[in-house]
């Protein structure tokens, strides 16, 4: 599981902030803009679906999505249009395609961010301990030379 939290500013929309969370086929996406917050789960037949649309292999499809979701491109551009997220990516030649697409329902803003701040906070908690434990070894190793 991958966790990825990102402000962006749409063309059409004022800045807001994304959150999503890559599973192995599939991805949870919380929005929130101002005090408002939506999120929405993908699962795998739903990106399969969205792949055939655009004639691309369903793999390939999640993995550019993934990676699009992941990187901070000019390429890529994020909107809220309604009740709709929306993930365009613009081609070499500047064409601009509709990526990926997805429904989003609104939740309670403030319940969504303690959700999240949770989930930073235990992530954090498991990085550093996964640092103590490479600094432990770091210093095991400096010992044997």
């Amino acid at each position: 599981m991958k966790h990825i939290f990102k402000e962006v500013a749409g063309d059409k929309s004022g800045p807001f902030k994304i959150y999503s969370e890559i599973n192995e086929d599939s991805l949870k996406i919380v929005v929130l803009e101002h005090l408002k917050a939506w999120s929405t789960d993908v699962k795998k037949e739903q990106i399969t679906n969205l792949s055939k649309l655009l004639s691309v292999d369903p793999e390939k499809y999640f993995e550019n999505l993934k990676l699009y979701l992941e990187t901070d491109s000019t390429n890529v551009t994020y909107e809220v249009e309604g009740n709709k997220f929306v993930l365009y990516y613009k081609t070499g030649s500047n064409i601009k395609i509709k990526y990926f697409f997805h429904g989003l329902h609104p939740v309670d803003y403030f319940a969504t961010v303690d959700g999240l701040l949770h989930e930073f906070f235990k992530d954090r908690a498991l990085y550093l301990n996964e640092v103590t434990k490479l600094q432990s070894q770091n210093s095991e190793l400096v010992k044997c030379k």
